[in-house]
């Protein structure tokens, strides 16, 4: 058994590793938390500057496409290759 403490009252429990890691996939603040991760990592911190992958992470929270095709869309917009950020 492998267990995972979300932090909001609701614990996950899985039979072995991948049972864990489908389960903890599954749960929307867990796309909420990885997908933030992700775009602050890919984006260098963004400047200071937060929600620069909105359009994509919504895609990934409704199952549109997973992690593989989120940081391929990251890696298309301008900040990433420019390193630049939107203009306001």
């Amino acid at each position: 058994m492998s267990w995972w403490d979300t932090g909001n009252e609701t614990d996950v429990i899985g039979d072995g590793a991948a049972d864990l890691a489908t389960k903890l996939a599954a749960d929307p603040d867990v796309t909420d938390c990885v997908s933030g991760l992700m775009s602050e990592y890919v984006y260098a911190g963004g400047g200071g500057v937060s929600c620069l992958a909105e359009t994509a992470r919504t895609g990934l929270a409704k199952g549109q496409f997973g992690l593989i095709e989120y940081l391929a869309q990251l890696s298309t917009e301008r900040q990433f290759s420019e390193r630049a950020l939107p203009s306001p």
